[in-house]
């Protein structure tokens, strides 16, 4: 079988693979999913992947493992397993291609950068292969990524109550929350007055969510009987129905009148989007991201009336996957990066107070950067450096010599590569940007195994 190289352009791809319907899949703790190019799947535990491209297949009914030619295979969706000791001290580094590596900067000149990964050991990067390495703040988020229901107030949507409205619920399963019919999850975060939360969804259809900003309500607030309801301290609603999207204030009695829409014309041609959602308190402002790029800007004439420290969502319709779910306290800077404009040459360094430093970077590792500015040398100590923006090559080489699997990290990102073994001592994968690599398969989340095209 001839596996050669697939890549899909974008972020967005790595972060919402595994490409599985949202609202389809059953919540089966403990357990991977099997997925077959012919629809079917089935439970039970990935034992190995054979160089000779046989999967096998340990079913709980099945006396014996099961072979499978991995040509058929569709995916794996694969069940949390004890995580290896994550790397203190980290960062996250985007190839060109949209992969994403997360660990710890152990040093770099202008040809390459070394990473350590947790589970792989120390990565040599290809400076001509990277797009940019994001520092990881120091302090810790309010909450890193979806690792179960507890600790959220999951029920029905209240819309459920009407005529013709079928009841939902929110299910977890591998790191993400599914819905496909009304539903509403909540959780009390202790929003600060300055906050960012970024998530991936995908949604079958068209997607139709709420979500409560500042809400001091665990439980869903069916609007049209709202004054005659349960009590409930005024928060932000942030709908996002179709390509539309807007921001309510809410309170207990008065009318809703929106802040503004946004037309977000991509989401008709999509299934999936990063957004990502930040609040100065302080300034009274609420700003909208979609993809990295900045779309909307609000703010309430009457003043920040969020009353509460929690977040709730709310889907009312259609089937969608909530993922990579992250709540930090934010700074207050606003990078605005114009969509799809041309990278230029130089290296940019942007520090934690929003300035910017362009040039050619001579030297990186974690005490310091070293860029060159119009001939003069300038050091930038690392603690102050926030993102690293690299600058294009005159030719980007060719992404050659690839295999066709998407492997997801439980923690987020992912790699493209040819997987040349699998077991429980080790995945190895074969990658154009990093070589060689053995993991520790704990890191990971899913394997998509993709098709050749015009082969």
């Amino acid at each position: 079988m001839n596996r050669r190289a697939l890549f899909f352009g974008g972020l967005a791809m790595c972060l919402l693979a595994p490409a599985a319907v949202p609202g389809q899949l059953t919540a089966a703790p403990g357990r991977d999913q099997l997925l077959l190019r012919n629809g079917d799947s089935l439970f039970g535990k990935l034992l190995s992947v054979t160089p000779n491209e046989i999967l096998q297949w340990q079913h709980p009914d099945a006396a014996a493992p099961i072979n499978f030619i991995l040509d058929t295979v569709s995916e794996v969706d694969l069940a949390a397993r004890a995580k290896a000791p994550a790397e203190t001290g980290g960062c996250k580094v985007l190839f060109a291609n949209g992969d994403i590596l997360r660990g710890s900067l152990a040093g770099g000149d202008g040809e390459s950068i070394l990473l350590d990964v947790a589970g792989a050991g120390r990565l040599k990067l290809p400076r001509n292969r990277l797009q940019s390495l994001a520092v990881t703040a120091s302090e810790p988020p309010l909450l890193d990524g979806i690792t179960g229901l507890e600790g959220w107030t999951e029920v029905s949507s209240p819309i459920q109550g009407l005529a013709g409205v079928e009841a939902g619920h929110w299910t977890y399963r591998n790191g993400a929350f599914y819905a496909s019919k009304p539903a509403s999850i909540a959780r009390d975060l202790k929003l600060p007055g300055m906050m960012r939360m970024e998530f991936d969804l995908a949604w079958r259809g068209q997607p139709n969510l709420a979500i409560a900003l500042y809400t001091d309500s665990l439980r869903p607030i069916l609007l049209m009987n709202k004054e005659s309801g349960p009590d409930f301290g005024a928060f932000y609603s942030f709908r996002l129905g179709n390509i539309v999207a807007d921001m309510y204030p809410i309170k207990k009695h008065g009318p809703s009148i929106s802040l503004g829409s946004v037309i977000l014309a991509a989401l008709g041609r999509a299934d999936h989007a990063h957004f990502d959602i930040r609040v100065s308190k302080p300034q009274n402002k609420i700003y909208l991201l979609v993809d990295g790029v900045l779309v909307m800007q609000w703010s309430d004439p009457n003043g920040f009336e969020g009353e509460g420290t929690g977040v709730r969502f709310v889907e009312n319709s259609g089937a969608i996957k909530l993922s990579n779910l992250r709540v930090t306290r934010w700074d207050g800077i606003l990078e605005e990066k114009t969509e799809n404009a041309p990278r230029g040459p130089d290296d940019v360094v942007w520090l934690n107070d929003g300035q910017s430093t362009a040039g050619a970077i001579t030297a990186i590792n974690p005490e310091g950067v070293s860029i060159r500015v119009q001939n003069a040398a300038r050091e930038i100590p690392f603690a102050s450096i926030r993102e690293i923006d690299f600058g294009a090559p005159p030719v980007r080489p060719t992404l050659e010599g690839a295999g066709g699997v998407r492997a997801t990290f439980a923690e987020g990102g992912c790699i493209h590569g040819l997987l040349e073994s699998w077991s429980a001592d080790g995945a190895v994968f074969r990658s154009p940007d990093f070589g060689r690599a053995k993991f520790n398969p704990s890191q990971f989340a899913a394997l998509q195994f993709l098709r050749d095209e015009g082969n």
